[in-house]
C-alpha cells in the first residue's frame, strides 16, 4: 500500500471519531497543499476552513469541487471527471470523512505524478 493510501485511510477514521470536527482542519491542511494551480488561481486555505465549519459543512460541496477541478487541471483534463463528480457525492453529510480522505488521496496522487 502506498503512503497516500494509509494518510487517506488514517484521516477517514479520525474524521469518523471525531464526529467531523476534524474535517475542518484537513480541509485547510488539503486546500493549503492546493493553494495554486498553474493557471494561478488561488485558493485561501483558512477561507476554505471557516466556510466549511460555518456552513456546517455543506460548503463541503463546492469545496470537493474546487480541490477536484485542482486536480483534473493538474491531470492535463479541461472538464470534471467522473472523479471529481464522485468527489462531490461524497460530500453528503453521511460521507463528509470519505470525502476528505478521497479528495486527499486524488491531490498528492496528482502532485506526486506532476513531481
Amino acid at each position: 500500500m502506498n503512503r497516500e493510501v494509509k494518510i487517506s485511510i488514517g484521516i477517514f477514521f479520525i474524521s469518523l471519531f471525531t464526529f467531523g470536527i476534524a474535517n475542518v482542519w484537513f480541509v485547510y491542511l488539503i486546500s493549503n497543499r492546493a493553494v495554486s494551480d498553474k493557471h494561478g488561481n488561488m485558493l485561501i486555505p483558512m477561507r476554505e476552513a471557516v466556510l466549511y465549519m460555518l456552513t456546517l459543512g455543506f460548503y463541503g460541496f463546492i469545496w470537493a469541487k474546487k480541490i477536484g477541478n485542482r486536480v483534473d487541471k493538474l491531470d492535463g483534463l479541461d472538464a470534471s471527471s467522473a472523479q471529481t463528480k464522485l468527489g462531490i457525492i461524497f460530500a453528503l453529510p453521511l460521507l463528509r470523512s470519505f470525502c476528505v480522505a478521497y479528495q486527499y488521496a486524488r491531490l498528492e496522487g496528482a502532485i506526486t505524478v506532476e513531481e
